[in-house]
């Protein structure tokens, strides 16, 4: 593959009579500016999509799901500021936050798929994460997240 010319896949979200909203999974950049922006809201949302794995299937399509529930009841700016990035829109997020909760939802569903996909979903990406923490000597679980510093700077 040469890298010069790589396109990330996309697809259109339906947003009724405005047409569509084309989004791509979230590059390692995109995830480093939603950590910076947003550290303290990641932490409620990973932990929420944690207990609420435990009640959901395993599949990706359930996790995805699961994944993005908790991210519109958790951390709503969070959800936006992804579907923003995810359209190449980045300055966006408002116009995000207005987009119908179902819309969102679908939205958040399909840049989950695309970001995991290529690295054989979700789970796969938790178990190398979890794994990998072993190898060093961490344990990554939602309870032993780091607490979020209140007197941290960023955004939450």
């Amino acid at each position: 593959m040469d890298l010069a010319n790589y396109s990330p896949t996309r697809r259109d979200i339906p947003l009724g009579a405005a047409g569509t909203l084309s989004v791509r999974g979230l590059s390692l950049a995109d995830v480093s500016l939603l950590v910076e922006a947003h550290q303290n809201s990641l932490v409620a949302a990973y932990a929420s999509f944690e207990q609420m794995r435990g009640q959901a299937g395993s599949d990706d399509t359930t996790l995805f799901a699961t994944l993005a529930l908790g991210l519109v009841r958790e951390a709503p700016q969070v959800a936006a500021d992804i579907i923003a990035l995810a359209a190449d829109q980045p300055h966006a997020a408002k116009g995000a936050a207005n987009l119908q909760f179902p819309v969102q939802v679908q939205a958040l569903i399909a840049i989950a798929s695309l970001t995991f996909e290529a690295g054989g979903g979700l789970g796969e990406l938790l178990a190398a994460l979890r794994s990998a923490g072993r190898g060093i000597g961490i344990e990554i679980e939602a309870k032993t997240l780091p607490k979020p510093n209140p007197t941290s700077r960023r955004k939450s």
